[in-house]
């Protein structure tokens, strides 16, 4: 059943199944507004399709509103299911480049705000919660991102972060938790990173990386120290360790590598 069925076959110009320009000056403005109960499977919108040179599921226009703009605003999940709030399937397009999300410029100086997509709360009593889920990629024949997020322009009076995560605060004594939890890779390419930090230059100080608290394990699991090497260190440089304590830093042991 259609409740409402638009057919547009123009071979010119620019076809519009559906067109809604909303201006008032009231509280919201909605261009569109959809509800969808009732049914086993319930869809807001559904996009079928698409095989043209060009095809685009959603696109979202220029934003410049003055005090807050959200490409994409996902409410709060509360199902008792699998909660995803986005979700996107395998991409196996055989072109030079695939994305699974892309998010192009936003601009507007003067807005308070800015959000390329923003995800509401998970509330669900859910064996799995996931805020942003991303399927299988193996298309691109050039470059494959999961995600791809183009330059931040840095602003001299603000913090800017190309990846912001919040606090995790898992409150089950038995639950692991991650910042961020990277999988195995077992890619039969020339070179695999699980994490690949490019140059750091330009600022008064610039940094790599900073482990603010708790112990770093390389090789091990579970590690007992600042620094913990389950196997040998190579060393190409010389290295010092410091007394943190004195206010100085002072030098307690300095080696200097011997080439055999």
């Amino acid at each position: 059943d259609r409740g409402i069925n638009i057919s547009n076959t123009a071979t010119t110009g620019t076809n519009y199944g559906a067109y809604s320009s909303v201006t008032g000056a009231s509280t919201a403005n909605y261009g569109g507004y959809f509800v969808s109960t009732g049914a086993t499977t319930n869809y807001g919108l559904a996009i079928a399709g698409m095989t043209g040179a060009t095809s685009t599921g959603l696109d979202i226009g220029a934003l410049s509103g003055a005090t807050s703009n959200t490409g994409v605003n996902i409410g709060a999940i509360s199902g008792a299911g699998t909660a995803s709030s986005l979700t996107t399937g395998a991409i196996s397009a055989t072109g030079a480049t695939a994305y699974q999300l892309n998010l192009g410029a936003i601009s507007g100086a003067n807005a308070t705000s800015h959000t390329g997509i923003n995800l509401g709360n998970i509330s669900g009593t859910t064996a799995t919660a996931t805020g942003l889920n991303l399927g299988t990629l193996t298309g691109g024949t050039t470059a494959n991102y999961q995600i791809n997020t183009g330059a931040l322009t840095a602003i001299a009076s603000a913090t800017n972060a190309q990846l912001n995560l919040g606090t995790v605060s898992g409150t089950a004594a038995s639950s692991t938790n991650y910042g961020i939890n990277i999988g195995a890779m077992t890619s039969t390419g020339t070179n695999n990173y699980g994490l690949y930090v490019g140059a750091v230059s330009g600022a008064t100080n610039n940094y790599s990386a900073i482990f603010a608290g708790g112990n770093v394990g390389i090789g091990t699991t579970s590690p007992l120290y600042s620094l913990d090497v389950s196997k040998g260190v190579g060393l190409s440089g010389t290295a010092r360790f410091y007394d943190q304590t004195a206010s100085t830093g002072s030098t307690l042991v300095t080696i200097t590598p011997v080439l055999p």
